[in-house]
């Protein structure tokens, strides 16, 4: 997973300068966020975690989401209810 994260930044473009302006969050990114807000509020939750924005980024991260598309613990964390709720917790 490292590798493929490594491979999308450095692919991104950079730049420096005083006069640069502040970066803007992407249409990718605000249907991550949606995505995330989305998942949070099915599950209950009130607010929005880390969780939830992976799961985010592995719906609709476009390359990000393809790094962790298929990984265990993104399929573990989309089959299984939130443990905040209670639910499966000892």
């Amino acid at each position: 997973m490292r590798s493929g994260a490594e491979r999308i930044l450095a692919a991104l473009p950079s730049v420096t300068g005083a006069t640069v302006a502040p970066p803007q969050p992407n249409r990718e990114m605000l249907a991550v966020v949606a995505d995330a807000q989305a998942r949070a509020k099915e599950l209950g939750d009130e607010y929005l975690s880390t969780e939830h924005l992976l799961l985010g980024i592995a719906a609709k991260g476009g390359a990000a989401g393809e790094v962790l598309e298929g990984r265990e613990p993104v399929r573990r964390s989309c089959r299984r209810p939130s443990a905040r709720r209670g639910e499966g917790a000892a």
